[in-house]
């Protein structure tokens, strides 16, 4: 490419094999995690009747009985 020290370039080489499997071993672990959240937050909405997600969004949770800590 233009604009690239070919020398610095081909002393580099040797650090992307292993940080490039790195790399993309941490975005499949990554990607994993975004999956398995979303599916544990959607599970738990539907388990608990809708009081995860809405009250994130509408900043009051549904509760189905008196909380032990409320004085």
């Amino acid at each position: 490419a233009e604009g690239t020290n070919k020398d610095k370039a081909a002393s580099l080489k040797a650090f992307k094999g292993p940080f490039g499997k790195i790399h993309i071993y941490c975005s499949y672990v990554l990607m994993f995690m975004i999956v398995l959240h979303i599916f544990v937050v959607v599970r738990t909405e539907i388990q608990e009747g809708g009081s995860l997600i809405t009250a994130m969004f509408t900043g009051k949770k549904i509760l189905a009985k008196k909380p032990v800590d409320l004085e």
